[in-house]
């Protein structure tokens, strides 16, 4: 314990213990926002996602959060389809872009995740789950990953 930890709240304290046991007790929404964001431990941060209720917060820390399973948290309360098209696209983590993807339900927000997401992953199974024809040859005619050319080409001869 630093001696500053003294004169702090407990959910800034310098051990990564102390602060998971204080923002569990904490309760107010804008400290549990603040520790959500900005907390360097995952951990700690995941506690805190876990007690939003905001869905945009939600929505933001599952797009901009590093960690996985602090995405996935934040993600397992998001439930509309423009919010996980979003996630799917835009998150950092190629693993919470992938879970925004399994949940999305229709050709076109594929179409559109399989067009914009960074992660070859999410690209490669938004392609798996078109049936769409229309979308598949879209994509053909954008700039892609040669890998992902391939994957179509076999999915369009497979259809």
């Amino acid at each position: 314990m630093g001696l500053l930890d003294i004169f702090r709240p407990k959910w800034k304290h310098s051990k990564v213990s102390v602060r998971c046991h204080a923002v569990e007790r904490l309760e107010k929404p804008h400290l549990l926002a603040v520790v959500a964001c900005d907390d360097p431990s995952p951990k700690v941060r995941k506690i805190a996602v876990a007690k939003l209720a905001d869905q945009g917060m939600l929505e933001e820390i599952a797009e901009s959060d590093e960690s996985h399973e602090v995405g996935l948290v934040a993600l397992s309360s998001i439930t509309h389809q423009q919010a996980l098209l979003r996630i799917a696209s835009n998150a950092k983590n190629a693993g919470v872009s992938v879970a925004a993807l399994d949940r999305l339900k229709n050709d076109e927000h594929l179409y559109l995740v399989a067009k914009q997401t960074k992660h070859f992953v999410s690209s490669s199974s938004a392609i798996s789950r078109i049936s769409d024809k229309k979308y598949l040859y879209e994509l053909l005619g954008q700039k892609i990953d040669v890998k992902l050319r391939e994957l179509i080409q076999n999915r369009l001869e497979s259809m």
